[in-house]
């Protein structure tokens, strides 16, 4: 009797603590941008393209078409990949994002070069924007420390997919990202 109680308490706890990891697991496959959710729709016969627009501290920036070929439909948008070590084994970070979403982190950008960069806040600070796909990129400063940092993030869940971007190519970037809407 005791055995038994105690097997059916581990059964307890274990899906107790699985539970959230399961969540999370499911989570992070669905599809959360148009453009994944169309790439990956069941029943259609999709073409994929990746057209390579640039580089960014080691992320890959690709503008990402997908056509169903039967249709001819298609959608587009950005595709940022990163190889990272996570764990002791290497991964790769991808985050898509819609075509309607660019405006909004070349607009970030821009926001953050004229009017972020030149102030220097006392205590810590962070400017996020966050895609339908929880990219995350922006910036941040850390009290009395040596200035301002520009990121992207392409995990959410995983802080070694973060990249630091060197503030003084901020231009560069806004730049690339505004040069990837013309290959839409």
């Amino acid at each position: 009797m005791k055995l038994k109680s105690k097997i059916v308490k581990l059964i307890i706890v274990l899906i107790i603590f699985s539970y959230p990891s399961f969540i999370v697991a499911q989570d992070s496959t669905k599809a959360r941008t148009r453009i994944d959710s169309f790439s990956n729709a069941s029943g259609k016969f999709i073409e994929k393209e990746f057209i390579h627009v640039g580089n960014i501290n080691g992320i890959e920036v690709q503008v990402f078409k997908a056509t169903d070929v039967i249709t001819n439909t298609s959608l587009a948008g950005l595709h940022f990949e990163l190889n990272y070590a996570s764990f002791g084994s290497y991964r790769t970070g991808i985050a898509n994002l819609d075509e309607d979403e660019v405006d909004g982190l070349i607009q970030c950008f821009k926001y953050i070069k004229s009017n972020v960069l030149s102030t220097k806040p006392d205590n810590y600070k962070e400017y996020n924007y966050i895609s339908k796909d929880n990219f995350k990129a922006g910036c941040y400063i850390q009290k009395k420390q040596r200035g301002w940092s520009l990121f992207f993030q392409l995990d959410e869940y995983l802080s070694s997919s973060l990249v630091e971007i060197n503030v003084g190519d901020i231009d560069d970037l806004i730049e690339l990202l505004e040069d990837s809407k013309k290959k839409f």
